[in-house]
């Protein structure tokens, strides 16, 4: 047996030693090709990070790797008789070039294969001239070549192109004229309208920064600095020592720099501050947000864009960032507030009595979404939570938090994520968001509660087409660094001047509502496809509470008692496929119902029986739900736009259900879901080419809020008597098959009524 084994051995090894001359040259063209690649890699984040040293990094770590692959090339000539500089050049390569392209195993494989036609032509032309090969060698030579140059121009091609485009343009929830719904239009002028007041602009700050005129002698206020060592992990050792050399400061001198644009007015103006998230701090992300500031100043806001670019990532992607540091973003944030505080009492200052500090909002981009809540949060305790030895004294009089596609749970207080509560709340993301893919804005908006007696709202903001980086005009669709941007999948995105309209619209609408208690801009909140000719042809999805909603049924109370929601309310079901409670994906929970009513005679159900009457309704209640469909459904635009045209009955794509409202005497009122609006389904998502290529498509199903008018409700019939509500009703027969989930069945005041 081992003589056998032997002998196969060395036939193995006989034949390695004939091929070994093409697998040298195979070795070398890979070689010469992974460090091309290498280097216009490294060469293009040195551009982007203006960081010339990062090409001694990048080499260190290429002999870091070149010694891992010689101590596992050594070890397997010991078991097989492969070429040496193959063996190298293939364990060196394979790491190299999947890093490069950004761990993407399909085109980690194309460069391979690339690779190796590549070499079989050049090898086979290198050992003889064309006309020598015979016939059947020509014709393989050429397939050969045929091969390389087609895979060539592939990749040049996959490269130059934006991507592939599944997107859906119509947005199916506002199709459909809003028959149930509290209010059927809106009397409003467009937040996103130029205010009357003329703006100036300035800049305050240290006065020493060494790379912006603005922060250094152009700073028409020169402020302190803080210490933020106790909140910073990661400014020490070289890294911090490379930081501060760029910046000219340390943790213990952190600077308080920002942008301000006010109204050229001698009155108060509410108080406005503008905060960037994580990106190269060698791109100075501060600057992205004039074309929001310049609005909000224009309608009467004092708006200052805070420059926190020294807690981004430096230098490198993969060596010397910050760690933990939201915390420390936060308290910069209210340490500013200190400012513009003590700047309303100074009587030389150029904010004197000017800012109306009973009206703060806070507006967050990426990780400084999250800071903005976190500054929320720090902003009413009395020390800090990791270190109770250190008092605050804040208690500003913060209303309102926008947090624009966060993250979430970087920075946790006491071991556990951050909670605000009566708080104003707004979160936009978007669907094409490379940076943050999951809504993790939508996580705060969960967490968040009303318990005061004040009215608040909250509302999120699903912008299909949108990515992380077109709110901030600095960071453009890049939501990855280069060269992988050229591997986003580009072309599903809306233009950045219609993301930043969007977001104009929605943030200057929820400030108006908030700071300036203008109460009919909360209507764009609670249905945004409202007054859609302001806004581009786009798929928005959202969800609306404020706290005047009283839920009869929510899963986040009920978990652990699947069969009743209050002591006086019973549920009941009948004929579902599956009813189950669920963990959400923004850490609520939810019901899961699904049915298959094709061949039944009988409709699904689900039932909210009341044993006394819910307080809260009355004429002036709206009924309140969440719902997402979990079926996806085929269809194309033109399809559906010929459907509408020709007026027929659209239920056949979209989830459709009946409500039911029932009194004690049996008599009952009805509406369907489509009546208020479609439900839309599920959005397909590649963020990649590859992806996209390969119909890779990322399912992201978003809940919708649904209000409906009781008023307008009862109307459809008089002997409906309110005062004696039995039931609540969800009847599945409006599609034969379906999934759905369902969450915070509840009652509020109609808009119009506050």
């Amino acid at each position: 047996m081992l003589k056998k084994f032997q002998k196969s051995k060395n036939k193995v090894s006989l034949y390695l030693r004939e091929v070994n001359p093409f697998f040298d040259f195979v070795a070398k063209l890979c070689l010469g090709y992974t460090s091309l690649l290498f280097i216009v890699y490294t060469t293009s984040l040195v551009i982007e990070t203006n960081a010339l040293w990062m090409y001694a990094r990048f080499g260190l770590l290429v002999i870091i790797f070149a010694i891992i692959s010689l101590t596992i090339t050594f070890l397997i000539r010991l078991i097989i008789s492969l070429s040496k500089i193959f063996l190298f050049t293939i364990i060196l390569s394979i790491p190299v070039l999947f890093m490069i392209m950004e761990r993407d195993i399909f085109l980690l494989i194309y460069n391979l294969i690339l690779i190796f036609f590549l070499s079989g032509t050049v090898y086979l032309l290198k050992r003889k001239r064309l006309w020598q090969f015979s016939a059947i060698k020509r014709c393989i030579f050429f397939l050969i070549m045929g091969i390389s140059s087609f895979l060539f121009f592939c990749g040049v091609w996959f490269i130059s192109i934006e991507g592939f485009d599944k997107k859906t343009s119509l947005n199916f929830s506002a199709l459909k004229s809003k028959e149930f719904s509290e209010n059927v239009a809106l009397n409003i002028e467009s937040p996103e309208k130029e205010g009357h007041y003329k703006v100036n602009t300035i800049a305050y700050g240290s006065g020493k920064d060494k790379h912006r005129f603005e922060y250094a002698e152009g700073a028409e206020i020169i402020t302190p600095t803080i210490n933020c060592e106790k909140f910073i992990d990661g400014w020490d050792g070289k890294n911090g020592w490379w930081r501060s050399k760029f910046w000219g400061f340390n943790a213990s001198k952190i600077p308080l720099n920002a942008r301000v644009w006010f109204p050229e007015s001698k009155e108060r103006f509410p108080l406005v501050l503008i905060v960037h998230g994580d990106h190269s701090m060698q791109d100075f992300s501060d600057t992205g947000y004039a074309y929001l500031a310049n609005l909000l100043a224009s309608r009467g806001y004092i708006v200052a864009s805070i420059d926190q670019n020294f807690f981004n990532i430096g230098w490198s992607y993969y060596f010397g960032n910050l760690k933990d540091e939201n915390d420390a973003r936060a308290i910069t944030l209210l340490e500013h507030l200190k400012l513009w505080e003590s700047w309303n009492l100074e009587d030389s200052n150029l904010f004197f009595n000017k800012v109306d500090l009973n009206n703060i909002a806070l507006i967050g981009h990426s990780r400084g979404g999250e800071a903005v809540a976190i500054a929320g949060l720090l902003n009413t305790l009395p020390n800090y939570p990791d270190d109770l030895n250190i008092k605050f004294d804040y208690g500003f009089n913060i209303k309102s938090i926008v947090a624009i596609a966060p993250v979430d749970g970087v920075y946790k207080p006491y071991g556990k994520k951050v909670s605000l509560s009566n708080l104003n709340y707004l979160t936009l993301h978007g669907s094409y968001d490379g940076e943050v893919q999951n809504f993790m804005g939508l996580n705060q908006y969960n967490r968040l509660k009303f318990t005061d007696s004040l009215y608040h709202f909250k509302s999120s903001l699903y912008i299909h087409g949108a990515n992380h980086g077109q709110f901030n005009t600095t960071w453009g669709n890049k939501d990855s660094y280069s060269p992988f941007a050229k591997l986003l999948n580009l072309k599903p995105l809306i233009s950045d001047k219609d993301q930043q309209q969007i977001a104009k619209i929605f943030i200057s609408g929820f400030l108006d509502a908030t700071l300036k208690n203008k109460k009919k801009y909360i209507n764009l909140f609670s249905n945004p496809n409202f007054q859609t000719e302001w806004l581009p042809n786009s798929i928005r999805l959202n969800e609306f509470e404020d706290s005047t909603t009283e839920y009869i049924f929510t899963p986040e109370k009920d978990f652990s008692h699947p069969t009743k929601s209050r002591e006086d309310i019973t549920i009941k079901t009948d004929y579902l496929l599956q009813w189950k409670e669920n963990k959400g994906l923004h850490g609520n929970k939810e019901i899961v119902l699904s049915w298959d009513n094709s061949n039944m005679n009988t409709y699904p159900y689900l039932s909210l029986n009341f044993e006394s009457q819910p307080k809260i309704i009355d004429s002036s209640s709206v009924l309140v739900f969440s719902t997402r469909s979990l079926t996806d459904s085929a269809f194309t635009d033109n399809k559906i736009i010929n459907e509408i045209s020709e007026e027929k009955d659209l239920s056949k794509y979209f989830i459709d259900f009946t409500i039911i409202l029932k009194d004690n005497d049996g008599e009952t009122v009805r509406c369907s879901l489509s009546d208020i609006s479609f439900l839309h389904p599920p959005l397909k998502v590649a963020l990649t080419k590859t992806d996209a290529f390969l119909s890779k498509y990322e399912t992201k199903s978003i809940s919708q809020s649904y209000r409906l008018s009781i008023k307008k409700f009862i109307k459809t019939n008089p002997n409906f008597n309110l005062q004696n509500l039995k039931s609540i009703c969800f009847v599945f027969d409006k599609i034969s098959k379906g999934k759905v989930v369902i969450d915070n069945i509840g009652f509020a005041k109609d808009l119009n009524f506050l």
